[in-house]
């Protein structure tokens, strides 16, 4: 009866959303096209999204990254979770948006967080006992 309280209570745990402000990458220029833990940033809690804006032009890659708001939906900019190729000054340039993930505006790394990670552990060996 225990261990099925126990499953109970880590399950519902585990549907609790912690409302934090999004953490995200912030930098500009050529030194920002692999971001390192240096240039990780809490955003405030008045911004949304991060951002990453990529573009090339006669050889030279660039990059601005950092913390971003997306108005409500509806308007004619890139929305949430959004990419979208641009030119800006003659250069084709991708301006991507997100918010699945903290530091989900770096060069394409797929994180986990240790929360959720924690928690997937701890539901396996409760499971594995209860088997």
């Amino acid at each position: 009866m225990s261990r099925q309280i126990l499953l109970i209570a880590i399950a519902v745990l585990s549907c609790i959303a912690v409302v934090t402000a999004i953490r995200c990458y912030e930098c500009n220029g050529s030194g920002c096209i692999n971001p390192t833990a240096d240039l990780q940033k809490d955003c405030g809690t008045s911004e949304n999204v991060c951002y990453r804006t990529v573009g090339t032009a006669a050889g030279a890659t660039v990059a601005a990254r950092g913390c971003g708001k997306v108005p409500s939906p509806g308007g004619d900019g890139l929305g949430v979770n959004e990419c979208k190729d641009t030119p800006i000054q003659g250069i084709t340039t991708s301006v991507c948006n997100c918010n699945t993930r903290d530091f989900c505006n770096a060069a394409g790394h797929n994180q986990i967080s240790l929360f959720t990670a924690g928690i997937s552990v701890i539901f396996a060996i409760v499971l594995a006992k209860m088997i």
